[in-house]
């Protein structure tokens, strides 16, 4: 019996005595894991001391961080190099250009005296063929600009010609890319026609305008197209004034924002500041893709503003790229006699983008964005040809590109015998009082003139 009673005792107490020793062998395993980890990261943080110590006691790694620094220093100078040399290079062959069209071209006494006192033909020489080649080629990180010693005196007398404005409010003119490409061909190439030299004088807009294009396709960023667009639109619409953050930052919106301030908004409409100013963003754009992306196409831009075989194989300048009609981007691609202030301001003053609708009517707003986009109807009008006219006072003066751009406002015909037929066809007096008041609706037009 007394066996019988100790045994569910002992059934009992046995649980008991297991739980805590393995409550009590947790208790040691933590206390272990503990110190192993205090461990750990007293040595790890001895590691970092003795690191660190051998940082500061190390010659070598201060000896590369100066170095590094001296890089960082290096190439901020050869940046400022780079853009003085670029500025060098524009002027030698302004001179260049300038000094070779008296000699060359044979003139008479009434376009000498019109074009000023020409350069002595010895100045000519004296510069240095070197130092075409050297503004000719693209500088490097070592580049420097060497000027001979007996050679200053008469780049500074040219530079010196150049800065000084004239009567006629002339300032510096810059060449157009395409002079870098033929510099070495400027003494034996044709120049034009005395009046075109003449004209080519006067061509400080254009080269304006042509460095302010070269400058942003080389140092703008891609964005996204719905952006640009709503870009676009609320600063046809609204202003600038609000997108000024985006226009210090990129230096496509800044590029934008002065040809529309000046130029574009004092000569057209919204509907044709938004026309011009989608078709410019885009066109600098689609350049900057086939050079860092090799994207194919715009979805944006029309089918018959890509490039013509004269533009990829005549060198030419950047604004003849920016017309959206293929026969007068290749006419201005081959004849560079068009490049002066006056042929860009009758484009300016002449162009007509052909939209029947209110302005209104060109965009939409998107509710889910917060973005307005173009809309389909004004994409339409965009990718019809027809659309993009010219002002038919613009081929009385240039008749050379009628049938390369389409008319807004066509002289109408002649009356015809048709005409005339039309307006003694009734005898008796009802019918006559019917067909003169028929004939001044239809007529009216002739019956002004």
């Amino acid at each position: 019996m007394p066996s019988q009673e100790q045994s569910p005792t002992a059934s009992v107490l046995k649980p008991q005595l297991s739980a805590d020793c393995r409550r009590a062998k947790k208790r040691q395993m933590d206390r272990m894991n503990q110190q192993r980890k205090r461990k750990r990261d007293r040595e790890h943080l001895q590691r970092l001391q003795e690191n660190v110590q051998l940082l500061q006691q190390d010659k070598a790694s201060s000896l590369v961080s100066s170095l590094m620094t001296q890089r960082d220093l290096n190439e901020e100078r050869m940046l400022r190099h780079r853009k003085r040399l670029l500025q060098i290079k524009g002027l030698i062959e302004a001179d260049l250009a300038d000094l070779g069209q008296p000699e060359d071209v044979p003139s008479d006494k009434s376009d000498a005296d019109a074009l000023g006192p020409s350069p002595n033909p010895a100045t000519f020489s004296a510069v240095d063929p070197s130092l075409l080649e050297a503004a000719s080629s693209e500088p490097g990180p070592d580049s420097t600009c060497f000027l001979p010693a007996e050679k200053n005196d008469t780049l500074d007398a040219l530079l010196a010609e150049l800065s000084a404005p004239n009567v006629e409010g002339d300032t510096v003119t810059w060449p157009p890319p395409m002079l870098g490409a033929m510099a070495g061909a400027v003494e034996s190439s044709p120049l034009p026609s005395s009046q075109s030299v003449l004209d080519g004088r006067h061509s400080k807009i254009w080269r304006y305008i042509e460095q302010l294009i070269s400058h942003t396709k080389s140092a703008s960023t891609l964005g996204d197209t719905e952006l640009d667009m709503h870009i676009i639109i609320a600063a046809v619409s609204q202003g600038w004034t609000q997108f000024s953050q985006a226009v210090m930052v990129d230096a496509r919106w800044s590029c934008l924002r002065e040809l529309d301030e000046k130029y574009f908004a004092p000569n057209y409409s919204n509907v044709e500041r938004l026309a011009i100013l989608t078709i410019a963003s885009q066109t600098i754009k689609q350049d900057m893709m086939q050079q860092t992306t090799g994207t194919s196409w715009s979805k944006i831009l029309p089918p018959f503003i890509k490039s013509r075989p004269s533009q990829l194989a005549f060198p030419h300048s950047v604004i003849a790229d920016s017309y959206v009609w293929p026969g007068f981007r290749e006419r201005l691609s081959i004849c560079h006699d068009y490049y002066t202030d006056v042929f860009l301001h009758a484009t300016h003053t002449m162009f007509r983008f052909l939209w029947p609708y209110d302005f209104k009517e060109a965009f939409n707003l998107n509710f889910q964005t917060g973005l307005c986009h173009l809309s389909p109807r004004f994409l339409a009008s965009m990718q019809d040809i027809r659309c993009w006219t010219m002002n038919s006072d613009f081929f009385q003066r240039y008749p050379d590109f009628r049938g390369d751009v389409p008319v807004s406002n066509p002289q109408p015909a002649q009356p015809s015998l048709h005409t005339l037929w039309y307006a003694f066809q009734s005898q008796e007096d009802s019918e006559t009082c019917q067909d003169e008041e028929s004939n001044k609706k239809c007529f009216g037009v002739w019956a002004s003139v």
